[in-house]
């Protein structure tokens, strides 16, 4: 549960409400907390799955958002971030795993699954390179 200026938010409802909106990948969004030292509150957070690519079209979709769960909650997330399909974390069952996507979101990790195995993929080349041409220097 998420307390948000003294009302508390259940991230379900958030989701789903998020995902009623056209844009929004069916059961690809993720809502939890995140506290904010300024203020010392919880800022309310939501990060939804898209197949939209434009720009404009990723601002009206945000906005869109935005007014939906106003409009349903009486409370608008803080923040929301858009993402590529296959971003968010799930279980091997598919349910989403907000836990793991909260400490994704504060790492400022957030990146579609095929792009951070290629990225483990390069790190795990180079690393083993590196290794390699530093025995080659001692010999």
């Amino acid at each position: 549960m998420i307390i948000k200026r003294g009302k508390n938010i259940y991230p379900y409802d958030v989701e789903r409400i998020a995902s009623t909106v056209k844009g929004v990948r069916l059961g690809c969004c993720a809502a939890f907390d995140v506290h904010n030292e300024e203020q010392g509150t919880e800022d309310l957070v939501l990060v939804c799955e898209t197949t939209v690519k434009d720009k404009d079209a990723l601002e009206k979709l945000k906005n869109d958002i935005h007014n939906e769960i106003l409009a349903k909650l009486g409370i608008a997330p803080d923040d929301i971030r858009l993402v590529p399909k296959e971003t968010i974390p799930k279980t091997t069952s598919g349910k989403i795993q907000r836990i793991l996507c909260k400490r994704i979101y504060l790492e400022g990790d957030l990146m579609p699954k095929k792009s951070k195995n290629m990225v483990v993929l390069i790190k795990t080349f180079l690393m083993s390179h590196f290794h390699l041409f530093r025995r080659r220097l001692k010999q």
